[in-house]
C-alpha cells in the first residue's frame, strides 16, 4: 500500500500552538500500513497531544467521512476523483459495517439521472434535488455512459456478463441490481489518497465561532481518544434503526446494531435544527423465524394476497389496492388496530410451492419442517412490520451543507415521507456522490484552520466519556438493561399504530429514565482495551436523545402519514402538516415548531 503523505500536508504547528501551547506533540507510528483491529487501511498515525493529564490522538484530512456504507463510499470516490485526501472514520469493523453489514446483503443501484419535470412530486427539499440531479447530468450522459461501466469503475462488481463477457443487460432499465459493496471497499484501501480508522466511535463535533473543524471520537480497541480535524466533514453515518426494539429473542430492525442515530443526537446536542424524526419506514421482510433476508420468508406489498388475519381470513378485500409499501404498512396498521393482528403487532402469510423456487427458500423450508417442526405450506407463518429506515436529519441547504458551517450531512431532511421519492438505495448513492463532490468544494476554497483552536471542549468530552467508564453508583443499573426496556416501549408505542395516551407514557417513561436511570448507569469492566460495555452505554444516551425527539415530534403532528397510523387522527391533514416538524435541543429542553417545505 502506499504511503499516504497527502493526509499530512496540513501543518500540525497552527494546532500545536495557541490554546495547546505547551502540550507534548509526539508523532507515533509510520505514515502508513494497515489497522489490524479491523483490516482497513491507515495512513498518517496522527499526533499524541497532553494537556491537563489528557492523551488525546490528532489527525487531519481534507475531507472527512463518516461512515463507510454505500453514501459515504459514494461521497469518498466522488471527493478522491476531485483530488481531495479523504479520511472516513467508522464505528464498526470495515467492510463488515454499513450497508454491507446489513442482514439483507444491501445491494447498490445508481438509476440514470432524469429530467426535473418527472420529479416535482417528489422530494420534499426541492431545490437539493434540483442541484443533485444538474450535478448527476452533467457528471455523465446515460446516453453515452453505461450504468454498469459507471459502477464498475468506482469499485464495484458487474454480477451479469453475456457469453462474450460483456455486461447483460439489466433487468431493470436505469440500475444496476445487488452490487455487493466488498470489492469496493477494497478498491477504496488502495487509494493513496484514501484513509480508513474504522472501530472508531464519533461522540461529538468539534465547533468553534460556528464552524465545524471536524470530530472528537473514542478507538474501541485500545480506549483511545482521537480528534479527527478536515476542512470539510461530511456525515454519511446511516439511520438509527437500532431504536426499534426486539419481540421475544428476534430484532425488528434492518439496520445494523451500529445504526444507533450517534451523529443524529450529537446534532440534536449541538443546537442544530432537525425535522422527519417522527417517520420511519417499515416493511415485512422477514418472518418470526429470523434467519437472513435472503432466507427467510418475508413479504412485501406484492405479497398483499397472501396476508391474513388471525382467523386465517385474507387480511385484505382488494389485495390489488396495496401497491406501494405505505398502502400496506397502514393496512396493516388499522387491521391489527381493529383486533385482526398477531399480539406482537403483525400478521400472518401464508405460501404455496411457487414461493420456495428459490435454492435458499428451499432450504429454509427443509429447515423449518425438519428441525422446528414448522411447514409454512400448511400452516401461516408470523411475519411482523421491521424497522427498514429511520429518518430524521438536520436541516441542509441546496448543497447538502447544514447550519453549521463545514458540516455536511447526506442524510439531512428532505426523505421520502412527506411526498413519494425514489428508493432510498438510489437517494444514498446519488446523494452521497453529490456531498462528495459539494464537500470536495468548500474544502478546496476553505482557507485553512485558524491559529488558535479551543481544546477545552476536547477536554470536556473526554471528561464526559471516562466518567461514564468508570462511574460507581449505588444499585447501579448495567447499559443493557436500560436499551432492552427502551427498545421494547419504542415498538410498542412508536412502530405501526400510535396511541397518544401510550405516547404521553412513553415520553414520560423516556423522562423517567433521563433523570433516574441514566446516572446509575454503570458498566462492570472499567478497562479501556475493547469495553464494548463503555461502546454501548455511550450509545444509550444517543438512543435516548433520538427516541425522545421522534416522540415528541409523533406527538405534535395529528395526522396519520406515510406508513404508521394515529387512531385518534386517522386522515392525512394536507392543509396543516404538509410541512416540517423541526425539532430543536436548546438549554436542555427540546423544542419543537413548524417550517415549511422548501420548493422550487
Amino acid at each position: 500500500m502506499e504511503k499516504q503523505e497527502s493526509n499530512r500536508q496540513f501543518s500540525r504547528r497552527s494546532f500545536l500552538t495557541g490554546a495547546v501551547l505547551g502540550a507534548a506533540g509526539v508523532a507515533s507510528g509510520a505514515l502508513a500500513g494497515c489497522d489490524t483491529s479491523g483490516g482497513a487501511s491507515r495512513g498518517s498515525a496522527g499526533v499524541t497531544i497532553e494537556t491537563d493529564g489528557i492523551e488525546f490522538e490528532v489527525f487531519d484530512t481534507e475531507v472527512l467521512i463518516l461512515g463507510t456504507g454505500n453514501s459515504a463510499l459514494a461521497a469518498s470516490w466522488q471527493a478522491l476523483k476531485e483530488g481531495r485526501s479523504v479520511t472516513m472514520v467508522d464505528k464498526g469493523i470495515y467492510r463488515r459495517s454499513g450497508a454491507s453489514g446489513w442482514s439483507w446483503s444491501c445491494y447498490s443501484q445508481l438509476p440514470f439521472p432524469t429530467e426535473l419535470g418527472d420529479l416535482k412530486t417528489w422530494l420534499i427539499d426541492m431545490p437539493l434535488w434540483k442541484n443533485t440531479l444538474e450535478f448527476w447530468n452533467k457528471t455523465w450522459d446515460p446516453d453515452k455512459y453505461d450504468c454498469g461501466i459507471y459502477q464498475i469503475n468506482n469499485g464495484q462488481t458487474a454480477p451479469m456478463r453475456t457469453e462474450e463477457g460483456q455486461i447483460a443487460p439489466y433487468p431493470a432499465p436505469g440500475w444496476l441490481g445487488h452490487q455487493y459493496f466488498r470489492r469496493e471497499m477494497d478498491q477504496m484501501k488502495t487509494m493513496s489518497r484514501a484513509t480508513v480508522y474504522d472501530n472508531t466511535m464519533v461522540t461529538n463535533l468539534l465547533i468553534q465561532d460556528g464552524k465545524c473543524l471536524g470530530v472528537i471520537g473514542v478507538h474501541i480497541p485500545t480506549g483511545k481518544f482521537r480528534v479527527f480535524r478536515a476542512k470539510a466533514t461530511i456525515n454519511c453515518s446511516g439511520s438509527s434503526q437500532w431504536i426499534y426494539g426486539w419481540v421475544k429473542t428476534k430484532p425488528v430492525s434492518l439496520g445494523g446494531i451500529e445504526n444507533t442515530g450517534d451523529l443524529l443526537a450529537i446534532q440534536l446536542r449541538n443546537g442544530l435544527s432537525t425535522a422527519e424524526n417522527e417517520f420511519s419506514k417499515y416493511d415485512f421482510p422477514s418472518c418470526i423465524l429470523r434467519v437472513s433476508y435472503g432466507l427467510s420468508l418475508g413479504a412485501d406489498y406484492i405479497h398483499a394476497g397472501n396476508f391474513v388475519d388471525n382467523q386465517g381470513k385474507p387480511l385484505f378485500d382488494d389485495p390489488k389496492s396495496i401497491d406501494t409499501a405505505s398502502k400496506l404498512a397502514q393496512a396493516v396498521a388499522w387491521a391489527v388496530a381493529d383486533g385482526r393482528g398477531s399480539e406482537n403487532g403483525g400478521a400472518w402469510l401464508t405460501y404455496d410451492e411457487d414461493q420456495f423456487g428459490t435454492i435458499e427458500r428451499k432450504e429454509t423450508l427443509k429447515f423449518m419442517t425438519e428441525q422446528l417442526g414448522q411447514n409454512p405450506l400448511l400452516e401461516p407463518v408470523e411475519v411482523l412490520p421491521e424497522i427498514f429506515e429511520k429518518f430524521g436529519g438536520p436541516l441542509v441547504n441546496g448543497s447538502m451543507m447544514t447550519e453549521v458551517e463545514g458540516l455536511f450531512d447526506c442524510r439531512g431532511a428532505g426523505g421520502p415521507s412527506i411526498r413519494p421519492t425514489p428508493s432510498i438505495g438510489s437517494l444514498l448513492k446519488i446523494y452521497g456522490g453529490y456531498v462528495g463532490h459539494t464537500g470536495s468544494q468548500y474544502a478546496e476554497q476553505n482557507p485553512g484552520y485558524p491559529e488558535k483552536i479551543d481544546t477545552q471542549p476536547i477536554l470536556e468530552e473526554i471528561s464526559r466519556l471516562t466518567e461514564i467508564r468508570t462511574r460507581k453508583t449505588k444499585d447501579g443499573i448495567r447499559p443493557h438493561i436500560i436499551r432492552e426496556n427502551l427498545q421494547k416501549r419504542y415498538y410498542q408505542h412508536m412502530s405501526l399504530i400510535r396511541v397518544k395516551e401510550d405516547l404521553e407514557d412513553f415520553l414520560a417513561e423516556i423522562e423517567r429514565i433521563r433523570a433516574e436511570d441514566m446516572p446509575k448507569m454503570a458498566i462492570a469492566d472499567h478497562s479501556t482495551n475493547w469495553n464494548k460495555e463503555w461502546k454501548e452505554a455511550i450509545e444509550n444516551y444517543n438512543l435516548l436523545d433520538v427516541a425522545e425527539a421522534a416522540v415528541r415530534a409523533t406527538l405534535m403532528r395529528e395526522e396519520s402519514r406515510y406508513q404508521y397510523i394515529r387512531p385518534d387522527f386517522p386522515k392525512v391533514d394536507e392543509d396543516n402538516w404538509q410541512c416540517y416538524i423541526v425539532v430543536k435541543y436548546v438549554d436542555g429542553t427540546f423544542e419543537l415548531s413548524k417550517q415549511e417545505i422548501p420548493s422550487l
